[in-house]
């Protein structure tokens, strides 16, 4: 029978995370959708047992083989949990029956923890709507499946859902790469890091605001900035502030970083359902910076540079080129291992101050409008990165949440602080 299942090889940006995960580091983030009615979960089961067919790469367990870790076609039932009050916690497979993700409840919400070997936002958040509008027809809240913005759970899965987006772009544009390299794969500079006392091992502190997209986007327009550049300048514009309450001598001040997915779907249209996101890190100097203004710019420049397809193909050259290679390639799991966490902890650890992840909009049936309240997006603990933002919106509500593993509250206060000076109406959450 075990000769029979089917298994897939880990993506290129999956190949890292075995290595990385721990109770500090979980590798986990979440998407979850609030309804306006109170969860069933009997009901919820039955959803995620009749849609699970239709994500053969996600119903898997993980192996470990001589030279990389791969997946493996995962039979076991399925489990849904009672959400707790820390999210994005450690996922162990043998209390799962083997699963990467686990599917969550409490109240109104769902959610689903995803370990991101698996998959990115994007992927993550199609999977979830796939389960809440099943969820919601057998539940009488609808009539029917609209599949114009939700995956009919009765299609046969295809093949490039579960491909190696970064090896099928590389392998076809490969002739579009310039003759000079402008970029390696970790850069030389350091940034500043946060420093503040740790919470226990365990516990994850979220704070999320609620706030009306039209506003958003009406302080945006002014400042002549996309949403992602606006929260992004004032992410950077908090880290400044901070670093100089943390760091009395100003000569000892650094440059400031934030790190910001990029959904590689906007630039390739392949329908991908693994991991196909990359990153660019926006920075500032400190001393360069007198005004919001100031950093706005900055961030808008460097993004206009950065998030072209030249660039983000030598991106794509490196991620590949690690794995790829000869030595790589052929050096036991376990040194591989041994040599992603060196590397993380060193070099790696040293690129950014912080991480900025927009899921963006996220688009439901309009049948659905009148059973879903708001989507929330949250990025999971990590060891060197104490204090995440992560974005999302749907309908006329956009949600801000800072996950952190530090007890300073300084960067959330500061950026919803800053945004009702600007004249967002936020409301404030938060699970602690």
């Amino acid at each position: 029978m075990r000769n029979k299942l089917k298994w897939y090889r880990l993506d290129t940006s999956a190949k890292i995370y075995p290595a990385l995960e721990s109770t500090r580091n979980t590798a986990i983030f979440r998407v979850s959708i609030t309804l306006k009615n109170t969860v069933n979960p009997q009901t919820l089961l039955e959803a995620l047992e009749n849609i699970s067919e239709r994500f053969p790469y996600y119903n898997v367990h993980i192996k470990n083989g001589l030279f990389w870790s791969y997946l493996e076609q995962n039979l076991l039932k399925h489990i849904i949990w009672r959400d707790t009050q820390s999210p994005c916690n450690r996922i162990h497979p043998l209390f799962n029956n083997g699963y990467l993700y686990k599917v969550r409840y409490f109240n109104k919400k769902i959610a689903l923890d995803v370990f991101h070997v698996l998959t990115d936002g994007f992927g993550a958040t199609e999977f979830l709507k796939c389960l809440v509008s099943e969820y919601l027809l057998i539940n009488g809240d609808i009539d029917e499946i609209d599949t114009k913005y939700v995956i009919d759970k009765d299609d046969i899965p295809k093949d490039e859902e579960s491909e190696d987006a970064f090896l099928k772009v590389l392998e076809s544009q490969k002739h579009l790469l310039p003759k000079e390299k402008k970029r390696s794969l970790l850069g030389k500079k350091t940034f500043f890091k946060l420093k503040d006392k740790q919470i226990a091992i365990g516990k994850y502190k979220i704070i999320t605001g609620v706030m009306p997209v039209k506003q958003l986007k009406e302080i945006s327009k002014k400042y002549n900035a996309t949403i992602t550049q606006l929260i992004a300048s004032l992410y950077l514009e908090s880290l400044i502030h901070l670093q100089a309450k943390q760091v009395k001598n100003v000569k000892k001040h650094k440059n400031v970083a934030v790190q910001v997915p990029v959904n590689m779907r906007q630039f390739y249209p392949i329908k991908c359902m693994r991991n196909f996101s990359l990153f660019i890190i926006p920075a500032v100097d400190p001393r360069e910076v007198k005004s919001l203004e100031d950093i706005i710019l900055k961030v808008k420049e460097f993004m206009s540079e950065h998030l072209t397809q030249e660039h983000l193909l030598t991106m794509v050259e490196d991620n590949c080129s690690i794995a790829s290679n000869f030595l790589v390639k052929h050096v036991p799991l376990f040194l591989k291992n041994v040599l992603i966490r060196f590397i993380n902890n060193t070099t790696g650890s040293t690129q950014f101050t912080g991480t900025l992840s927009n899921l963006g909009l996220v688009r439901l049936p309009e049948n659905m409008k009148e059973s879903v309240d708001f989507v929330d997006f949250v990025l999971g603990p990590s060891t060197h990165n104490k204090c995440s933002c992560s974005m999302a919106s749907y309908n006329d509500k956009a949600t801000i949440t800072f996950g952190r593993t530090i007890k300073s509250t300084f960067i959330p206060e500061y950026i919803f602080t800053k945004l009702i000076e600007l004249g967002v109406d936020v409301e404030v959450k938060s699970n602690y």
